[in-house]
């Protein structure tokens, strides 16, 4: 069965200010 979540590369920020560089999430089921 295939993740139910799965995020990759994620980027954000703060106004100018970026807080996260290319995260990767995976949850299994279960």
């Amino acid at each position: 069965m295939p993740p139910i979540l799965q995020v990759r590369d994620l980027e954000t920020g703060y106004g100018e200010v970026q807080v996260l560089w290319g995260i990767s999430l995976t949850v299994e089921a279960g």
